[in-house]
């Protein structure tokens, strides 16, 4: 969408100045909206939750036919070009979710707010695909899986660096960012430590080599610091306080591109290798997580992430993600005995087919399985051992588009969920109210029936 100077002026306030000194200047709108909701049908039409099927405690989820999600965003951008060449780009988002868990400087209660400003210069003469950035950015060299609602790599926060830089052999990035979204005053009970509510204040420098060779393969390292956020994880000794937390750390990421579907089938497909140490063992700086885990914490990941298209009509997902823990401690870190002998691991698979009917009618669906197991020390009786998740869901869609990510669309969906009762007990399917009965019972509820309609566009 293109608009006038005057526009420009309306939309990108502040920036009106720079546009005398440019050769010329472009504003465009871009945006989203998704609105939706399900309903359980186990015992009548009750309002579900934001995928709330799933046994993955960490939040992750299959999004398909297993969220409640109404969001909006508006996100004007505005680009300046000199005479010479070199541009500058400004580009903002504000956002308004009922579940915003991740929009890292949203209001919780207001269900949204200013989530991204961002200042990108290039274009320069010695090196014309590189980008300087400036701002507070949510997406900054995001990385995400295809359908299952989780960041192998999301690096919010304020800070700055620069993306695209050409070294003949690979593009070079670095970012340096704090993630801070401390609202509320500085409060402790204890005098030894001091800290805010809200989030951990996480300082991160990550820098990627992308496309390395031109054979596909990218590598990312990231360290982390972040002080602890709770005052009940800190021992105080002879009057000085022994933070058992991990307040330093490192995510190291290996990405290949294959080409086709591993390999063979008409396609894409990714093969994702990470490992965390520390502050580092959690690869999304946008988590709470940050200033809560332990010094020996460890994160190994290994995932295969793409999508196959055996004939213009039909494709498919295909998504493998397998994930080991130790010294996991989620949210119920406690300085216990056996505490950091806590292991966690965690499979999941997925096929999401898609049949396009006509051109404007299609059929999504999607089977996935969830599998964890606890080992170790420090873990109840309920929650150890094997734990398993299936679903399946079927959707009837209606789009503007094709395939599965065809917008702008309207699905209707059907979701079948099932997980043994071991996984009841132990509090790990994610939305107890709506699915089980209480943890405490000898007969939880095993599966639920969910149905729901959603709306999704982007422009």
């Amino acid at each position: 969408m293109k608009l006038n100077t005057l526009a420009a002026a309306v939309l990108v306030a502040g920036f009106a100045s720079s546009q005398a000194m440019a050769a010329s200047t472009d504003v465009a709108l871009h945006g989203m909206v998704k609105s939706g909701t399900n309903w359980v049908m186990n015992d009548g039409m009750r309002k579900g939750s934001h995928g709330g099927l799933g046994i993955n405690e960490t939040g992750h989820f299959y999004a398909l036919g297993n969220e409640a999600v109404s969001k909006l965003a508006i996100s004007p951008v505005a680009t300046w070009t000199a005479d010479d060449g070199v541009y500058a780009r400004a580009e903002l988002n504000f956002q308004h979710e009922n579940y915003d868990g991740d929009n890292w400087d949203a209001n919780s209660h207001a269900g949204g707010g200013y989530v991204k400003g961002m200042l990108f210069i290039g274009g320069f003469e010695f090196n014309p695909s590189t980008e300087f950035w400036a701002g507070k950015t949510k997406d900054i060299d995001a990385f995400f899986t295809s359908n299952y609602d989780t960041g192998y790599m999301e690096d919010n926060g304020v800070g700055g660096g620069f993306q695209n830089m050409d070294l003949g052999f690979a593009k070079w990035d670095m970012n340096i960012m704090t993630f801070d979204n401390s609202n509320g005053p500085a409060r402790s009970s204890n005098p030894h430590y001091d800290h805010k509510t809200g989030g951990s204040g996480a300082n991160v420098y990550s820098t990627w080599l992308k496309n390395i060779g031109g054979i596909g393969l990218d590598v990312n390292f990231r360290y982390v610091t972040a002080p602890s956020r709770d005052d009940s994880k800190v021992e105080v000794i002879d009057g000085h306080a022994y933070d058992k937390k991990a307040t330093n750390g490192y995510t190291a990421s290996v990405i290949y591109n294959t080409p086709g579907f591993l390999w063979g089938l008409d396609g894409w497909s990714k093969i994702i290798v990470q490992y965390g140490k520390g502050t580092g063992a959690n690869s999304k700086a946008s988590t709470a997580w940050y200033g809560d885990l332990a010094k020996e914490s460890e994160m190994f990941r290994l995932a295969v992430d793409g999508g196959i298209n055996f004939t213009k009509d039909f494709s498919m997902l295909a998504f493998a993600f397998y994930e080991h823990n130790h010294a996991f401690t989620n949210y119920d870190f406690t300085l216990t005995d056996g505490l950091y002998q806590k292991d966690r691991d965690f499979l999941t698979f997925m096929v999401s087919p898609v049949y396009q009917f006509t051109s404007h009618f299609s059929l999504h669906t999607q089977l996935a399985y969830e599998h964890a197991n606890y080992s170790g020390k420090g873990w109840s009786d309920v929650k150890k051992g094997n734990h398993d998740f299936f679903k399946v869901t079927v959707a009837p869609t209606i789009s503007l588009g094709q395939g599965f990510w065809g917008m702008p669309q309207i699905m209707a969906f059907v979701t079948y969920g099932k997980w043994d009762k071991s996984s009841a007990l132990a509090g790990l399917v994610r939305d107890t109210d709506n699915y089980t009965a209480s943890t405490d019972s000898k007969n939880p509820n095993t599966s639920a029936w969910l149905f729901g309609v959603q709306g999704e566009a982007y422009f």
